[in-house]
């Protein structure tokens, strides 16, 4: 009893002690160092004498050191530094932590305190704090050694596990690994252990019983005195909790169905189709089961379980996300039985063992699902588009009975009998130049009058009808007629320049194409092209070659000298769709082009400060100091030529200005006097800063898109586009009222979850304020006076969309004025 009092007191002074704290000082010119040394003893269990400076030093950490002597440097230097945080005792299971601060009382005398974050209570108490967090019934606790082998782990880890703590000590924690992650999971998840000292995520794991389990895992790496290294794992089983995991990938795993995601599947099937068995054919089937809202996670996830019991050895399943479930099997052919029996009896095979993994109710909603098929051979001729095709036709449905097996191929009849047809009119259109030149204007910002023509190939059909282009010169590299397609077109252009000149001034010029995604050897094609540039000399000045840039940079350094000697001739040479070739500015820097085209994909809702705005900004700044000049294509609103002609660029082309006609049907300027006093307007106006450009939502998109922007923008109102046109809204309390706030919290429900996938269409506002691009100061106090509601929508004479004016930017700009 009177020992059990002795402790009882210790405990009580130490606690004392360390809620009051320590004061020291430091002669500095004897170096005594002076400090309570009974409470410093009683405080933190220290045997040696503290005398001087040094002494009281040496009780730190070698990191704690240097932190503590940096602090009296500059307390010495004259400075009021701030207390520092550091850990005090002789070894490191009697480490306390406390904050030291230090000041000088005069230029011999420092002084401080010694101040304890930590007043512990008796060690029984503390033992029974740490048995109980260590015993806590909702999280796994593991702890390991540096080479990851189990030192221990908690109840609730044996009952996630299905392991008994003797049966893990001494083993690696690779015995978890479901091998469902790839390799470069692995090798991120180590690194950031590694140089992070914790990891944080969703994880597949391995039970004892074999049965993969998805877990939320946190791993911090702790590093002790002695330099020894220890994991700590807390994980929590959320096998109950399946919402949280639909739709999340990690290491190329869907962690709800654990089936592997899109790419990783699409790899699959690749490896699948490179090692096809002798004798065997290969299909891709692709299902999308309609699932009651209810328990559709629960359900996914057996279904998943049932695809990854298929023997691996001829079939392979994937999660293609929206709930679409595929399968890539291999199935034996023979020249005795039908194909299409041998793929309908592997399919019904197939599905049987799926069955024997399910209960009945499954199965049926299985039964009821659109399955897609696609197989080699049949139409498709590699793995690229096995999966794509196998969709298409889940989703189009090609099938002409109630056989819920739609091929894809059913649908591909008409298209290959089309296509058929397509390839004859193209061989006859360019082997006999019955094919129309169609010009599009290229103007010149600077002044705004037409610089040049672009010619571009129409084909029509047998009833006038003009085919799409893009399909027909795909057609044409096919049939490795492409070069012969651009000679005609560069014959029939050049002749056409003179006319061009006769309407639009003599110093017009034209631009021809030349694809080099042809067979045809390079120096062979320039050689034909000389020779029509020869017969056309006096046009020479006034003719661009315009190169597609990727096919141009494949073969760029055996053929570079070709271009010099074109160039020499006086002819131009241009890049086309510059910026989405990997080898754009690598190849720029040689000087081989005297123009370069931004790609539509840069120009199209350009904005100012949008990732866009800065490329295409790059783009010209750079093209400029190589003495390049740029045209931008694909131009078609105010906003961009303003955004555009603000960037300096030379040259715009795009539907804005025109679409391309035939020659017959140009005239000149036709048009561009109201487009040049659109551009001056827009230029000039005093209420242009009131324009805000925030980024623009479709019907289609969700409650997530729109969080994801609010979330990481200062806007705070979003239009709602269709075909140019505004038609809604969402505002930032639009999105709150949609929204829940236990979203992302520890208090979200499965409900909470599904609120994001809300579309825009059924929370937008569709009440809106139109104004003119034109308004001015007048119009604009009006509407103020009339309570009209922000955002404002700004539009164009067609009445597409523009600009928005809110809150903010009309405050902004009555500010100014």
């Amino acid at each position: 009893m009177v020992e059990q009092n002795t402790i009882s007191a210790s405990s009580k002074e130490k606690n004392r002690i360390r809620r009051k704290g320590l004061a020291w000082t430091w002669q500095l010119a004897t170096n005594e160092f002076q400090i309570d040394q009974k409470a410093l003893k009683i405080a933190c269990e220290i045997e040696k004498d503290i005398k001087t400076i040094e002494d009281f030093v040496l009780l730190f950490s070698q990191q704690d050191k240097e932190t503590l002597v940096n602090l009296l440097k500059s307390a010495h230097e004259g400075n009021s530094p701030s207390p520092v945080k550091v850990s005090l005792g002789q070894n490191e299971f009697a480490m306390t932590a406390c904050i030291v601060s230090a000041t000088m009382l005069n230029k011999d005398v420092a002084a401080g305190y010694l101040q304890f974050l930590n007043v512990l209570p008796p060690q029984e108490e503390l033992s029974s704090i740490a048995s109980q967090f260590f015993e806590n019934a909702h999280h796994g606790l593991l702890v390991t050694d540096q080479d990851t082998k189990i030192i221990t782990c908690n109840a609730y880890f044996e009952n996630s596990s299905g392991y008994k703590l003797s049966e893990l000590v001494g083993q690696k924690t690779n015995i978890f690994n479901a091998k469902k992650h790839s390799s470069e999971f692995f090798d991120q998840f180590w690194h950031k252990l590694s140089n992070e000292n914790y990891w944080s995520g969703l994880i597949l794991s391995r039970t004892k019983s074999n049965k993969i389990v998805p877990q939320e895992l946190s791993i911090q790496r702790i590093v002790t005195r002695s330099k020894n290294v220890y994991y700590v794992g807390m994980t929590k089983n959320l096998s109950k909790k399946l919402y949280r995991l639909a739709g999340k990938e990690h290491g190329g795993i869907e962690l709800l169905t654990q089936l592997p995601s899109d790419s990783d599947y699409k790899e699959k099937v690749k490896q699948m189709f490179d090692n096809l068995p002798q004798n065997n054919g290969l299909m891709v089937l692709c299902f999308s089961p309609e699932l009651d809202a209810t328990i559709e996670h629960e359900v996914r996830k057996k279904i998943a379980s049932a695809l990854s019991s298929l023997p691996d050895n001829f079939t392979t399943a994937g999660y293609l996300g929206g709930n679409a479930f595929s399968i890539c099997i291999y199935y034996k052919r023979s020249a005795s039985r039908p194909h299409s029996l041998s793929i309908y009896e592997t399919i019904k095979a197939v599905f049987h063992l799926i069955r024997s993994e399910v209960d009945n109710d499954i199965y049926d909603v299985l039964s009821r699902s659109t399955i897609g098929t696609s197989v080699v051979g049949l139409d498709s001729n590699g793995s690229a588009t096995l999966v794509s095709h196998a969709l298409q036709a889940m989703y189009e449905k090609h099938s002409h009975n109630n056989n819920n097996i739609c091929f894809y191929n059913r649908a591909l009849h008409d298209k290959v009998k089309k296509r058929e047809t397509l390839e004859q009119l193209t061989i006859e259109c360019i082997k006999n130049s019955n094919v129309e030149v169609f010009f599009q204007p290229i103007i010149s910002s600077e002044n705004w009058q037409i610089k040049k023509f672009e010619a571009l190939c129409r084909f029509r059909d047998t009833e006038g009808n003009i085919l799409d282009t893009q399909k027909i010169i795909k057609i044409a590299e096919d049939l490795n007629m492409i070069s012969d397609l651009d000679l005609v077109m560069a014959e029939k252009s050049i002749s056409s320049r003179q006319l061009l000149a006769e309407i639009f001034g003599k110093s017009v010029e034209i631009t021809i194409n030349i694809s080099l995604a042809s067979s045809k050897p390079l120096k062979k094609l320039f050689a034909d092209l000389c020779l029509i540039l020869d017969k056309y000399s006096e046009e020479i000045p006034f003719i661009t070659i315009e190169l597609t840039e990727s096919s141009y940079f494949n073969s760029e350094d055996t053929d570079a000298d070709l271009l010099f000697e074109l160039r020499t001739k006086g002819v131009q040479i241009a890049i086309d769709d510059f910026g989405t070739g990997y080898s754009s500015f690598a190849y720029l820097k040689d000087g081989n082009f005297d123009l370069l085209k931004i790609d539509r994909e840069f120009v199209n809702g350009i904005t100012v400060g949008s990732h866009n705005y800065y490329i295409a900004k790059m783009i010209t700044n750079l093209a400029h100091t190589l003495g390049v000049q740029v045209v931008a294509e694909g131009v078609e609103t105010l906003q961009e030529i303003v955004i555009l002609k603000e960037l300096k660029v030379d040259l715009l082309q795009g539907f804005y200005f025109s679409k391309p006609k035939p020659l017959e049907e140009l005239t000149p300027y036709s048009g561009y006097a109201k487009k040049l006093s659109d551009l001056q307007g827009s230029c000039s106006s005093d209420t242009s800063e009131l324009f805000i450009y925030p980024p623009t939502l479709s019907a289609e998109n969700n409650l997530a898109e729109v969080k994801e922007i609010f979330d990481n923008t200062n806007y705070i109102a979003l239009p709602v586009i269709n075909d140019k046109t505004c038609v809604g809204f969402v505002s930032k309390e639009i999105f709150n009222f949609h929204s829940s706030p236990s979203v992302g919290t520890d208090t979200e429900t499965a409900q909470d979850y599904r609120l994001l996938s809300k579309p825009v269409s059924a929370m937008m506002d569709s009440r809106i304020t139109r104004v003119h691009r034109t308004i001015n100061s007048g119009e604009i106090h009006e509407k103020i006076r009339n309570n009209y509601s922000f955002p404002w929508i700004v539009i164009d004479d067609d009445g597409h969309y523009v600009a928005i004016i809110d809150n903010n930017s009309i405050i902004s700009y009555l500010n100014d004025l």
